[in-house]
């Protein structure tokens, strides 16, 4: 890839957090210290992932549009073009890059890279929905997923390209594998955290799920969907509003495992006209009805500090025991009406486990997600010393934390914490 070819990843990266934050919430100003509730609320992991997934689809485009740049000079045909694409595909950083292409105005393939894919030279495109509409506005497009004349889905993001004397030639294009790129942002982004993000098209496509079954069915038409009206019904208003919230019943672990209730939240990426849903689901836990009993801060902290003097919980979380550890916060849990949960995160701010799972981080490091929301926690869990503090939990909403240090002997364990939801 030669030198400029992407932009400045830290520019894009601020950029992008501008545009997100911009798009979601237009009237909060970056100089206030404070936003607003409604930001709070917002999944932080959900606004992580998008901002990630933009990022990096305008990456994709600069890049794209730089190459246009340079075969303007060359022409879509010439040596020069093909060493143009061989820079831009393959690409180890974007692994889920297919090829690239050179189209003339015709809308006929004209060189593609890798060699693996020489075979589709000359193959006619110029009937595939985004050709026309790129040959209709000359600008840049991205398409939904089709079938591509390589054999398989994917999504095109084309850039025209002009002569020197402003004549249409065509476009450079690169397809993307939709399912890889997200797999290589939305795994990582919520490990060992109770929620799952899959993405869908306005048509109902999913193009990304972490139950594989469900990736490339449609959510209107399929039948595995047409017991769960309610699920269909909040895929509507997913089609036609950029973000918002709902919730619906459906399968746990996908198809054949229990049916639970889940709450949803949902926002928008996309380019060019073309827009995915990423959509967090976070299944509904036994405690949600137990709201309104939300408990006074300083019986928790008492009570949490009781806790962790019992020799057994602190002998427990010294060797890692989470069967009894889970025992332990469960009793816990069902003797304090009104919490989230219970859970335990370690020194080195590793998040081991906590009561009920469905409500709980397991084995997920908070450090290394480095969410600029988690800084006060963090600090919590260095300070060695029983606090309270307000943050938005990675499912959305607002937490009230009630954190007290555990020891065994002289051996500091990290932090035992209760979490109850903020009305």
């Amino acid at each position: 890839m030669k030198t400029g070819a992407f932009v400045n990843r830290g520019l894009v990266r601020i950029l992008s957090a501008i545009v997100v934050i911009n798009l979601l919430f237009p009237s909060v100003s970056l100089c206030n210290a404070a936003l607003p509730t409604e930001v709070l609320q917002a999944s932080p992991l959900l606004l992580e992932v998008q901002q990630k997934v933009q990022k990096v689809l305008e990456e994709l485009d600069h890049s794209l549009a730089a190459s246009a740049r340079e075969l303007a000079q060359t022409g879509l045909g010439a040596p020069e073009a093909r060493s143009i694409l061989a820079e831009m595909c393959p690409n180890a950083h974007y692994p889920f890059l297919v090829d690239c292409c050179t189209v003339n105005s015709r809308g006929r393939m004209l060189l593609v890279e890798p060699a693996a894919y020489k075979s589709c030279e000359g193959a006619d495109i110029s009937s595939q929905e985004q050709i026309v509409r790129l040959h209709a506005t000359k600008q840049p497009v991205m398409s939904r997923t089709i079938a591509m004349v390589e054999g398989f889905c994917a999504i095109d993001m084309e850039q025209p390209v002009f002569s020197r004397s402003g004549e249409f030639l065509g476009s450079v294009s690169m397809l993307i594998n939709s399912e890889a790129l997200f797999a290589s942002i939305i795994p990582p982004a919520i490990k060992g955290y109770p929620v799952n993000i899959w993405v869908v098209e306005t048509n109902g496509r999913i193009l990304y799920d972490g139950h594989e079954e469900e990736i490339g069915r449609n959510l209107f038409e399929d039948s595995l969907y047409t017991p769960f009206q309610d699920l269909r019904a909040l895929g509507a208003r997913i089609a036609a509003e950029p973000s918002g919230e709902g919730s619906y019943a459906y399968y746990q672990k996908g198809s054949g495992s229990p049916i639970v209730n889940k709450r949803a939240s949902w926002t928008t990426v996309g380019l060019h006209g073309t827009q995915w849903r990423l959509v967090l689901a976070h299944e509904v836990g036994t405690n949600e009805t137990a709201k309104s009993k939300a408990p006074v801060a300083s019986h928790v902290l008492d009570r949490i500090g009781k806790l962790c003097a019992d020799t057994e919980l602190q002998k427990a979380l010294a060797r890692g025991d989470k069967a009894i550890g889970l025992y332990k916060f469960k009793e816990f849990y069902n003797e304090n009406p009104g919490l989230y949960s219970v859970q335990w995160i370690d020194p080195k701010g590793t998040n081991r486990f906590g009561y009920p799972p469905e409500n709980s981080i397991e084995n997920a490091s908070i450090r290394k997600h480095k969410l600029s929301t988690d800084r006060p926690f963090l600090k919590a869990i260095a300070g060695k010393v029983a606090t309270t503090v307000e943050l938005p939990l990675g499912e959305g909403g607002i937490g009230v934390f009630y954190l007290h240090p555990v020891y065994s002997g002289k051996q500091y364990l990290g932090m035992v914490y209760a979490i109850s939801m903020k009305q």
